[in-house]
């Protein structure tokens, strides 16, 4: 019995000899490089994340000053006094630059500026006769101050956390701004009128204009795990095609040109198919998103 044994033992054993070399140094490689490639992936997503709070400088605003007088100043006065890495970097241009709102409204709907801010023309005049006048049935209104404007659409999170609360901050330094600095002068205008009053207490407010509002519960996965999603369904498929391929052996049979136009052709319809299923999947479940079939 022993001897019917030992050789078949043998043989199995001298094959194992032979091949477990190879085998474990193709299964360390294969783990190294799954362990970096997850080791470099996580080390980007945490990295991105560290210190988050002191790299808020990096978000860039645009302001404007149209108004070129005292609201205007209080508006460049807040942004200088809030100048911090916690805080988004104010970038002033002149009106030649951005004359008009909705040239402003375009540096951010392209992304050139994560927010704008801006002084409306005549501003500070429309205060100082608020605050002057007798005329008690003159109705001051703060909001026609200042204008800030951003995308909801553009990183939801990001603007959630760092830029409509920063520009609320921005508005209301520069209210605190124009009190410090205007408020006692103004204080001998306002007797006897409770509008006046109300001006010199509220004299700069905002309107706020969001180029597209982005409200319903699945918009901080757009930009996130849904590019990832898409992503990965690509590379299973991309790995069950050359699986596929391999057992046929058509790599081996067919030319360079075939392999090229096959790979190519077949990689194009299954990216279109997915990118038309993750477009309606978003479609799906726009919730009350404002969003119509072609856009």
């Amino acid at each position: 019995m022993n001897r019917i044994i030992e050789p078949s033992s043998r043989a199995r054993q001298r094959i194992w000899t032979e091949g477990s070399a190879k085998f474990f140094i193709t299964l360390a490689f294969t783990a190294t490089v799954v362990q970096l490639l997850f080791l470099a992936d996580i080390s980007y997503l945490n990295g991105a994340l560290y210190h988050e709070a002191q790299r808020i400088h990096n978000l860039k605003f645009l302001m404007v000053d149209h108004d070129q007088g005292a609201i205007g100043q209080s508006l460049r006065s807040a942004a200088n006094a809030l100048q911090s890495d916690i805080f988004p970097s104010v970038e002033e241009y002149s009106t030649s630059d951005y004359p008009k709102p909705s040239d402003i409204r375009r540096a951010v709907l392209v992304g050139d500026f994560w927010a704008a801010i801006y002084s409306h023309s005549g501003a500070s005049s429309r205060l100082d006769t608020a605050l002057r006048s007798n005329d008690t049935t003159v109705h001051y209104d703060p909001t026609n101050a200042l204008t800030y404007i951003y995308n909801g659409a553009r990183y939801a999170s990001i603007e959630q956390g760092y830029i409509d609360p920063n520009l609320q901050a921005l508005v209301l330094e520069a209210d605190a701004m124009y009190q410090e600095h205007n408020g006692m002068q103004n204080l001998k205008f306002v007797e006897g009128n409770a509008n006046a009053v109300y001006a010199l207490l509220h004299p700069i407010a905002s309107t706020a204009l969001n180029i597209k509002e982005t409200d319903q519960g699945a918009r901080n996965i757009y930009n996130t795990v849904g590019m990832v999603y898409t992503v990965l369904m690509q590379f299973f498929f991309v790995l069950a095609l050359n699986i596929l391929c391999g057992r046929n052996k058509l790599f081996g049979r067919q030319s360079f040109v075939w392999n090229y136009l096959f790979r190519a052709s077949i990689t194009f319809v299954y990216s279109f198919i997915g990118a038309i299923c993750a477009s309606g999947l978003i479609f799906a479940f726009m919730d009350d998103w404002t969003l119509s079939a072609s856009q």
